[in-house]
């Protein structure tokens, strides 16, 4: 079944399965210009918590990417500490680090970033949006992690997908073990709930945005995403929402087929993409 989605003036034709819910906003005039930017991209993927820059999605998304020249740049939001240790400015400094390099190669105002963003990723692409507006085009955020330091109280404890202990526990202690995709464990800090307050839950970004949630994901509730669609509609952002029948990692095979078709249509790439890439080099 074949959905159409207006996201500003641009139409994305997806192929997604009849459960597939497609919500989205309208744009205003002057995010119409800022889309006909003529800067050059740079496409970067953030990988979520308790990850690293080989994550299966981020290596997935740049196999698939690199045929329409599109050279996606998978870096390392915990700066080459072990993932326990991520810490949100510094996940944010890692994708300043970015700009400031491409920024310094091709000059400030001719680099704009792209960014596909993975749960905390995702949270990260949009906070950084919110603090450097001018620095990023647009942005696909995958099951992002909104207002992610509030999520522990039902993510740990008894009966919880994290189990015990719960906050005040993890608190006490200091640290406390987490899992990671692979099964194994890697203490992290409770410092690291102290360093999310200091960031807004729901960063209040401008940039034309496509979401991507599952409805079954089992670690930010897709309530989440819609209560941060619901309450951001007079921000004047282009913001349009799928929802999808799948878990928190969106690893499902529909679910990666519609995630790369909607990347290719929303960044409007093609294979023509892969001889201006050239060109700009």
């Amino acid at each position: 079944q074949q959905h159409m989605l207006l996201a500003s003036h641009l139409l994305l034709l997806l192929s997604a399965s009849p459960q597939t819910t497609i919500i989205r906003h309208s744009s205003s005039p002057s995010l119409r210009m800022s889309m006909a930017s003529s800067s050059p991209f740079r496409y970067v993927y953030l990988h979520g918590w308790l990850s690293g820059p080989q994550s299966f999605k981020g290596t997935f998304l740049k196999d698939k990417l690199s045929p329409l020249g599109i050279d996606l740049q998978l870096i390392d939001l915990n700066r080459g500490k072990p993932p326990g240790q991520m810490t949100y400015d510094g996940a944010l400094i890692a994708v300043d680090e970015v700009w400031e390099r491409e920024a310094g190669a091709h000059g400030e105002g001719e680099v704009k970033l792209r960014l596909i963003g993975s749960s905390l990723g995702g949270y990260f692409a949009a906070r950084y949006a919110e603090l450097h507006p001018n620095r990023v085009d647009r942005m696909v955020l995958l099951c992002p992690a909104f207002d992610f330091h509030n999520q522990f109280r039902k993510l740990t404890g008894e009966n919880t997908v994290f189990g015990p202990p719960d906050m005040d526990g993890w608190q006490s202690a200091g640290s406390r073990p987490f899992p990671m995709p692979d099964g194994s464990l890697v203490d992290v800090p409770f410092s690291f709930v102290d360093g999310a307050r200091g960031h807004h839950a729901f960063p209040l970004y401008l940039c034309p945005t496509t979401i991507i949630h599952g409805l079954d994901d089992e670690i930010i509730p897709v309530d989440t995403t819609k209560q941060f669609w619901e309450t951001h509609e007079d921000q004047g952002e282009v913001t349009s929402l799928l929802l999808v029948p799948d878990q928190h990692a969106l690893t499902a095979p529909n679910t990666l087929s519609l995630t790369l078709k909607t990347i290719t249509d929303f960044f409007r790439l093609s294979h023509t993409n892969k001889q201006q890439q050239q060109q700009q080099q």
